[in-house]
């Protein structure tokens, strides 16, 4: 097997912002005989800034660049419009967690959110943005030979357009609050053990 040497580096980390800077990343890379980039998760982090605990399992997280939105997303539409929805919804409700929202948007009423889906082009433009970034960078870096090797979030957070959206596929009670979380039992770091969100 051909050994190969990488950095680890979240784009955050990286001077500048957005495509320009990545692209000078990948120079350096490429100059100093790196072939792969490994970076943590580039999704929308939680409100404790956390990027393994977003607000969606595949939402970009849009503030990372600043690109013209012209990316199709053809191929998203399973899970694009559902974050631009919880996207408006929860910035309209001052980032109030879904199941906090009054109760025919908590529910998903058709009629309810027929009344948001106007408020929806900013939300799919800051995912083309993000989109289009992504797409540039992952062909520039495969042009000079470097590998992307990511990371995705552990779970899906409660509070996500994932969840809101298909409660059915998680292990929640009527309210929509989850039967089960994570964590690890008491151990010597804690007596208690530790309970995670």
């Amino acid at each position: 097997m051909e050994e190969k040497v990488g950095v680890l580096c979240h784009v955050t980390s990286i001077p500048g912002h957005g495509l320009k800077s990545w692209k000078r990343f990948v120079d350096w890379l490429s100059v100093n005989d790196y072939q792969i980039w490994q970076m943590l998760p580039l999704s929308p982090p939680d409100k404790f800034q956390s990027p393994y605990s977003s607000y969606s399992a595949f939402a970009g997280w849009s503030e990372l660049c600043t690109e013209e939105p012209d990316a199709d997303l053809s191929d998203e539409e399973y899970w694009l419009e559902d974050w631009a929805l919880y996207s408006a919804i929860k910035n309209e409700h001052n980032g109030l967690p879904w199941y906090e929202w009054p109760e025919k948007l908590k529910n998903r009423d058709e009629s309810e959110l027929e009344k948001w889906k106007s408020k929806l082009g900013l939300y799919i433009d800051e995912q083309k943005s993000f989109q289009n970034a992504w797409t540039q960078i992952r062909t520039y870096s495969n042009r000079l030979g470097i590998e992307l090797f990511g990371d995705l979030p552990i779970f899906v957070a409660h509070d996500s357009a994932d969840v809101w959206a298909h409660r059915e596929l998680f292990q929640l009670d009527e309210n929509g609050n989850p039967l089960y979380v994570s964590g690890v039992p008491p151990d010597y770091f804690d007596e208690n053990g530790q309970r995670w969100g």
